[in-house]
């Protein structure tokens, strides 16, 4: 027996809108770029029923848990990878999600750490992007969407920067209860987690280390990850939250990113930890291409159908 999700859309308009956007995406490999499938739409006593692929609980509803912890970074790292190729097969449309935020993110199941991008309820294609439109909802807004100045797809990423890190400190990185308050917060942020870095000549911010950050605050951090791995992941949410929007990394280049290749966990007094964090890596790569080989099958099983008839 095969289960499916099925979204039912009073507002008529609302759930063509999302199709129309689904139908935008439709050319993108749900599977290779970790995006929600769709497998009909129809209309029934005047609502719009949208026929998904069943998934399991959101990144908020794993934040939701009693138990919730701060996200590892062994753990962060796949659903990074994952959402990176995401937002670059979407650039490579030219599309903007415009709605990343945790309760969009959503595991395939409890055992693995595939995700999937969901809701494209108010995705567009970039050149359609208004000045001024009132987007994002507010934890998530990016810069220039607040203060009214040009966009594209890049408010995705600086959308998931925030949802990396409420990942790994429990809860949103500043007040997000109007936008004054985000903007506020975004200056203050600067101010609690990042330190100016004065060295070769040169001027620039970066995030304070774990022992600064508990000497300046007062809060006590767990050692969750090695030095290096923290290091890595501070400059790549760093190049996420860049407020200028032309200097905020791009998808292709996040996921050459040291964070994500792993490139700096090549040390012997690394070993034990890049192993772990290889492993956790390997398992999403598994459920991968167990995913691809049943949409092959259920493939070939169409084609066969097809030559029935």
């Amino acid at each position: 027996i095969d289960f499916f999700a099925i979204k039912i859309v009073k507002h008529v308009e609302s759930g063509k809108k999302e199709f129309e956007a689904l139908e935008i995406i439709k050319d993108l490999d749900p599977v290779k770029n970790n995006l929600v499938k769709l497998y009909e739409c129809f209309l029934f006593e005047n609502v719009i029923c949208l026929v998904y692929e069943i998934l399991g609980e959101s990144l908020l509803d794993r934040m939701g848990r009693q138990d919730f912890e701060p996200t590892h970074l062994c753990k962060l790292r796949p659903v990074a990878q994952q959402m990176f190729q995401a937002l670059s097969a979407l650039k490579s449309i030219s599309v903007a999600h415009m709605d990343i935020k945790l309760d969009n993110i959503m595991y395939v199941d409890e055992e693995s750490s595939k995700i999937k991008l969901i809701d494209f309820g108010l995705a567009l294609k970039t050149k359609e992007l208004l000045t001024g439109s009132d987007i994002q909802v507010i934890p998530f807004r990016a810069p220039e969407v607040i203060l009214g100045l040009p966009m594209d797809e890049s408010i995705d990423m600086w959308a998931l920067g925030i949802v990396f890190a409420t990942m790994c400190r429990g809860d949103f990185p500043f007040p997000c209860g109007t936008e004054y308050e985000t903007i506020r917060g975004l200056v203050q942020i600067f101010e609690h987690f990042f330190t100016l870095d004065e060295g070769r000549g040169n001027t620039s911010w970066r995030l304070k280390t774990p022992d600064e950050f508990t000497r300046t605050s007062g809060e006590q951090l767990e050692h969750l990850f090695d030095d290096d791995d923290h290091r890595a992941f501070n400059d790549l949410l760093k190049r996420m939250l860049e407020v200028d929007p032309m200097n905020r990394i791009t998808p292709s280049q996040a996921l050459e990113h040291d964070f994500i290749t792993m490139r700096h966990l090549s040390g012997e007094s690394q070993a034990s930890y890049a192993a772990t964090a290889k492993i956790v890596m390997r398992k999403t790569q598994l459920k991968f291409t167990r995913e691809l080989a049943d949409m092959m099958e259920e493939g070939l099983l169409h084609q066969k159908l097809l030559v029935r008839k």
